[in-house]
Order: C-alpha cells, then structure tokens, then sequence
C-alpha cells in the first residue's frame, strides 16, 4: 500500500494570501498562552491548551467536506490461491492437505490468507472464511463444512476478496481497478444479497461495502465482489482521518495556513472561558465564528462531492439510484 498524498504545507491555497507556511501546533499554543496573559512554560496550562486545541480542531473540521482531507493512495490484491488438494469433514472446521501415498506436499498456507473466503470446488453455495493459519498445511474455516459427506482430495479457491485500509482513511470516497472502471459502493445488505447468487464468482471486482470498523486501530476493511481472478492495482480516493495533535514543533494542522486564525482565535476563547472571563470569551468566540465562515465560502477549498458513510444503511451511488446523504454545516463557535 503506497500513499500518493504529500506533506501538507507546501501548497498554494488561494492567489489573495501566496504561499504561506503551515504553522506547527507548538507555535499555535504558544501564540494562544502570549495572548491571553499565560506564560508559555507552564507545562501543566500547556496540556489544558493542547486539549481545547484538538477539541477546536475536531469541531471546525466537521462542518464542510474539505478538498485539503482528500488523499489517495494505491494497492494491490493478491489472485486466487488453489494448489494441490484438501481433505475436509462434515462439521468440521479443520481443512488439512490431502497428499496421496508417495506424493510431495505441495500447499503452502500463509498468515496473509488470514481472513480470505475459502471456496470448495464442489460447491459455490456457501461462504467460509478463514479463521486460522496453522501451518503450512492447514486452515481452519469458519462456519464448519457443511456438505453431508466427507471429502478427500477436494479442489479448492483462496479468494482474496478484503481490503483493510490504514487507519488514516476515515472514508473511502472512490476506488478504481487499474484500467477499469470505477466500483459502485453498495449496502453491506445488498451487497449480501448480491453475492450469495454466487459466492465464488471471480472477475474484475465491480462492487464493495464495509464489513468492519476496528474500533482501537480505527481501520476500515471493505468487501469486493467479484474476487479478484488476477492481480489488480487499485487507485482509492479518501477523506483522511481527523488525528490527534500534540504540543510539537514537527506537528502540523492539515487546516491551510491562511486559515490557521479559526485555531487561534477558538483556542483564545477556549482559554477565557476557562478563566472564566466571559466578556472576552464571547468577544473571541464571535471573532472565531467569523474566521471559520470565511473559510468555510472559500470554494478553492471545500468539496460539494458527498462520501461513501461505513456506518449507514445508505451509500452513495454514482449511477443514478436515489440514495440517503448525510451532510451539512455544523455551528462552529461552541466550546465546552
């Protein structure tokens, strides 16, 4: 997995303002301590700051879908895996090599295959994934067979048909095979629906859901169908996570640097509140409400395109179905 994005900071973002450098979050907190009367070496008010900060951040990010949080990056998937021969039973979960007297095993199972969709060529109607990597030789699948008989020397797939992103994609916008065209989100009940008419069909994939959010890494792992029948390059568009910042010189905001006042001016305000001093609180927090409306009319850097949501029944579909959409601007000028 490749990252195409560059470091934020070294872009153009509006002819008015020039280039402009990106301010660390160090300097930020800083400015905010010299501002409102605090000394900048109070270690402990620095950790207060650095908390108001990321709360200002995390607020004046929600409310437009910015062109600055759109990444990219590139993948490959793996193609089906299906060499030699596999012995498994009714009931079981345990999918050992077949090897016939005097014949040199030949399957090498892998920790990679953790999780990929196990396919009997016997039969298509079912869907097992892989649970367990135990050796070379043997797998352990998930739900157990269920054909009726035993079978020895069965021909089998590993069909390599998940994705899981890193953890700083919050969501997927697009995803592209290379020289094909691009996949269509879908519903994970109709994306279901879609695959058991045939659970082991390969081809170019056309279609992808979310399957899973992990909740302390934060990755998402998409489904595609149909599986991969070869290797393929995929070309995703994202919308970065929202990370948190920390009291840094090498900490950057991915807010462009002529907008860097919506931080200041919330951090200030933050800051008086907490002083308790709620004529100036108000004051900066009107100030801070300003500066994100002006950055939120700059259309060199907002987004109109609406994005694939992993929790929502609903999803995007760039082909013409009318679908559900969640957007829209959130009041920025609140700080509790």
């Amino acid at each position: 997995m490749s990252d195409e994005a560059s470091r934020f900071g070294t872009g153009k973002f509006g002819s008015q303002f020039g280039t402009l450098a990106a301010s660390n979050v160090k300097t930020i907190i800083d400015d905010a301590l010299k501002q409102t009367g605090i000394s900048t070496s109070n270690v402990g008010y620095r950790d207060t700051a650095l908390s108001f900060l990321n709360q200002v951040y995390a607020t004046a990010l929600k409310g437009r879908q910015w062109k600055f949080m759109n990444k990219e990056l590139s993948i490959e998937m793996e193609p089906p895996y299906e060499l030699g021969l596999v012995s498994v039973e009714e009931g079981s979960h345990d999918v050992i090599e077949y090897v016939e007297d005097g014949s040199v095993p030949v399957t090498k199972f892998n920790a990679t295959q953790l999780g990929r969709m196990f396919v009997p060529k016997s039969s298509r109607d079912w869907q097992y994934r892989i649970i367990e990597v135990e050796s070379l030789s043997k797998l352990k699948i998930s739900p157990g067979y269920v054909d009726a008989d035993s079978t020895m020397g069965l021909g089998y797939e590993i069909l390599n048909d998940r994705i899981t992103l890193d953890s700083k994609v919050q969501q997927v916008k697009s995803i592209r095979p290379s020289g094909h065209l691009e996949m269509q989100p879908k519903g994970l009940g109709e994306f279901r629906e879609l695959k058991s008419r045939n659970y082991g069909l390969k081809g170019v994939p056309r279609y992808y859901t979310v399957v899973g959010v992990d909740e302390q890494a934060g990755q998402l792992t998409l489904e595609v169908y149909p599986a991969p029948d070869k290797r393929y390059g995929f070309h995703i568009e994202y919308n970065v996570r929202i990370g948190r910042l920390s009291d840094s010189e090498t900490c950057y905001t991915v807010v462009p640097p002529e907008h860097n006042d919506v931080l200041l001016l919330g951090l200030r305000a933050a800051i008086y509140e907490d002083q308790n001093n709620i004529q100036l609180a108000d004051r900066v927090n009107q100030k801070a409400t300003s500066a994100w409306l002006r950055m939120a009319s700059d259309y060199e850097i907002t987004d109109g395109q609406p994005r694939l949501q992993p929790h929502s029944q609903n999803y995007r579909n760039r082909y013409g179905r009318r679908t559900s959409i969640f957007y829209g601007r959130k009041h920025f000028g609140k700080f509790d």
